[in-house]
Formats: structure tokens, sequence, C-alpha cells
């Protein structure tokens, strides 16, 4: 399984990290969500998508202090900006995965940031251990079922990579409503909860950086701003467990018209 593939981490026992923002609650789980865009401005039309930088940051948590349930999907939604993955180099995710992102081609690098994996050993269904990692972005060619396993066709999206003691991890974060959506899947059936899932993902604090290329005397941006405006763009967070309601959290990021 996808989660299983982060294996002897030395652990660190790390603070939790503070986001300003709304905490939204289901059952004992929580969660958090902020972003920002630079610019915030809107682009002026989808034929000229406005380069952005976005910070991302997510935390989440439990109200009683147990561990991190498993996760069937995570979905990122930033507010209507459109990704371009067709117009930068991609890094193929079986070879970064398999050989180090050493593989990755010059270009694909799209981001970076830090996040804090909750550890669970398999011999203790009640320990947990915060571990402190340093990730990096790059725009994939996503080549992997929900499962892990080869899948017969490719997709656009984005690789989070993070490299612990010699071991490589790669989580794929599938391109989804038209480029404006991440997602990430595990099994859609947990096959035995708190035994299959080694970690989650606690804490992620992520920049995608602002790039663009020149195309037939076009700019085309990595990640273009929303076309739209009116105050406020709505990022969205969803973590879908395998038991009970999804929870989403939002962040209004205020913007300006173009």
């Amino acid at each position: 399984m996808r989660k299983l593939l982060i294996a002897g981490l030395a652990l660190l026992l790390i603070p939790a990290l503070a986001l300003a923002g709304k905490t939204v609650t289901e059952g004992t789980n929580t969660l958090q969500v902020k972003a920002s865009f630079d610019p915030a401005k809107a682009s002026k039309s989808k034929k000229k998508l406005r380069p952005v930088e976005v910070t991302y940051d997510v935390v989440s948590g439990t109200t009683n202090d147990k561990r991190l349930p498993d996760l069937r999907s995570v979905k990122a939604y930033l507010g209507g900006a459109k990704f371009k993955f067709d117009a930068f180099p991609k890094c193929d995710e079986t070879d970064a995965a398999t050989n180090g992102d050493g593989e990755c081609p010059n270009g694909s690098r799209v981001g970076s940031g830090t996040a804090v994996a909750e550890v669970h050993p398999p011999d203790d269904p009640n320990a947990k251990s915060d571990v402190a990692v340093d990730v990096i972005l790059y725009n994939g060619t996503l080549d992997t079922d929900r499962d892990g396993n080869p899948s017969t066709t490719t997709r656009d999206g984005l690789i989070v990579y993070t490299e612990v003691a010699g071991t490589q991890a790669v989580f794929p974060f599938w391109a989804e409503r038209r480029g404006t959506q991440l997602a990430f899947y595990n099994p859609a059936e947990d096959p035995e909860p708190n035994q299959e899932f080694s970690i989650g993902i606690k804490e992620i604090h992520l920049i995608i950086d602002k790039r663009s290329v020149r195309r037939d005397g076009r700019r085309i941006p990595f990640l273009g701003a929303p076309t739209e405006c009116e105050g406020k763009w709505t990022v969205t967070h969803t973590n879908e467990h395998y038991t009970g309601q999804p929870l989403v959290a939002q962040h209004k990021v205020r913007c300006s018209e173009a």
C-alpha cells in the first residue's frame, strides 16, 4: 500500500505547529487549512492565466489525542486555480519511487515544503510518534492505481516526494476537475485497520512555485490564478476516512479582479 512506502524512519518528537484559520470537527477528527496566493489577483481570461505562487498548509488531528484514522482519499481544491501539467517536464512516478528523485528531469520540480508524519508501530495499536520530513513537489506522470499497482493508463498530477534515512517515498496526487483539483487515493476498502497503514500525515506545509514558460508567443503558467474573483477565493481540503463522514475544511483567500 502507498502508506507503507515510508519504512525504517528515525523518529523525532516534534511539537505541533499552530495554524490560523477555522478548525472543523467530525466525531473526534479535526482539520484546518490555510492558503495564500502571490499575487492574489484574478487572471484576465482562460487564455491569459496569471502565474501564481501558492502556499498551502494543512493540519489534521484528533480531539482525544489518539492515532489519526486511516484515510480513503485526500482532495485539495485551490479556489479554481488551474494547473498546466503538459507545459512542463514530468517526473515518472515509478522511476522516482524506485530510484529516487534523481530520475526526475530538469524543470519538473515545481515546489517544496515540510511535513509531519504520524508513525504507527505495527506491534502496538495505540502507540504513535511524530516524524518531521522535508518534501519536494514534482510535476508528474502517474502510473499506478489506487492500490499502488501498475496502471494500464497514466495520469497527470503532482508527486509529493520525501526521503529519510535512504528510504524514498512517493505520494501521487491525481489531477481532477480539469486540472483544478488534486486527489490522493488509498484502496477503496481498508484491508486491516491500524495494521496495513503504518503512517498518517499530520501536517503538511507546501509552496507551489510561481513558474511559467513561453509557447507560441504566449506565457503559460504551471499554476494559473482563477479567472474570477468576487472578493474571495474558497480553498477546500477534504479528508475522507474509511468510517464516518468526509471532513471538509475551507479557507477564504482575499483576491482582486484582473
